[in-house]
């Protein structure tokens, strides 16, 4: 594990979520926020997440399954270059009115704390 590894387990190692298209990091830790390890932590204060089954239902906490973005944000992508349709085919289509993250597929989890991990 790399806590174990870096910094003799002393040193906090922060983790993220975030995609190009999404414009910035939307699952991060606050400068006070409880640091656990494999965690990303919580959506950012104004972003709405979730986990959900490949039919847009919420999975109980701990159970892997897709995170989508339930509530657009001001720097994601409106679109992609000169290919409007692809975009909307590729993150709003799979689950309809959610932006789904693709690339993780069934690999995010939450915790009993609320805290996004993705394994």
């Amino acid at each position: 594990m790399v806590l174990q590894n870096v910094g003799n387990e002393k040193a906090p190692i922060m983790d993220t979520w975030w995609q190009t298209e999404t414009g910035m990091h939307l699952i991060s830790p606050l400068p006070s926020a409880y640091l656990k390890p494999g965690s990303a932590t919580k959506p950012v204060p104004g972003v709405a997440a979730d986990v959900v089954d490949e039919n847009g239902k919420p999975v109980p906490l701990g159970k892997g399954g897709y995170l989508v973005i339930t509530k657009p944000w001001p720097a994601m992508f409106r679109t992609l270059y000169e290919d409007e349709d692809r975009f909307k085919e590729v993150y709003w289509s799979k689950i309809p009115g959610v932006y789904k993250a693709g690339d993780m597929p069934g690999k995010m989890k939450t915790d009993t704390s609320g805290y996004r991990e993705i394994r």
